[in-house]
């Protein structure tokens, strides 16, 4: 089966451990770095699309990708509320820096339970406006390590550029477990 239809799709509960949800969102990376190389944005980075497939993470879920060179309009919000990045909600096209920050909300979800814009009981729209109008929350309780990444990648939401996308990127899929 394709890795989207394996049995052990990872989700936010899956692995509190800083440790572990480094390593998972490490692979997730390499998957998205190998995407953005052949021009091809995610648009749907989460947890959900995370799968283990033969005892390999692998990013899944690309029923939303497109080619960066298609893009010539946004299409309005598309993909998981939870880990939206701002600049989608404003009407921004999706970029690189949008799907890193997907990977950097990602990585906070899985590591503490929450979302870097707490989802409450809220309508969907609300939810939406509240994610373009408000700052992410990154835990405290977070390790610093993590923390550090989990900053660095929601900071270049909207980016394109390669010198402000690429270094975050690289610090994901270089970095597996925190520095000893």
């Amino acid at each position: 089966p394709a890795p989207e239809e394996g049995p052990d799709p990872i989700r936010g509960t899956a692995c509190r451990a800083t440790r572990d949800a480094l390593a998972v969102v490490a692979a997730a990376a390499a998957g998205l770095a190998h995407l953005h190389a052949h021009g091809v944005l995610h648009r749907d980075v989460q947890p959900s699309h995370l799968r283990r497939y033969e005892g390999v993470v692998k990013l899944g879920g690309f029923g939303l990708c497109d080619r960066r060179a298609d893009r010539t309009r946004n299409v309005g919000p598309i993909g998981a509320v939870g880990t939206m990045a701002p600049s989608i909600v404003r009407g921004h096209p999706a970029t690189r820096g949008s799907d890193v920050y997907g990977l950097g909300a990602s990585l906070h979800l899985l590591a503490t339970g929450s979302a870097v814009h707490p989802l409450r009981a809220e309508s969907l729209a609300s939810r939406i406006c509240r994610i373009g109008s408000t700052d992410p929350v990154v835990e405290a309780t977070l390790e610093p390590f993590a923390r550090e990444l989990v900053v660095a990648a929601l900071t270049v939401d909207g980016d394109d550029r390669d010198h402000v996308v690429n270094p975050v990127l690289d610090r994901f899929t270089a970095m597996s477990s925190p520095p000893t």
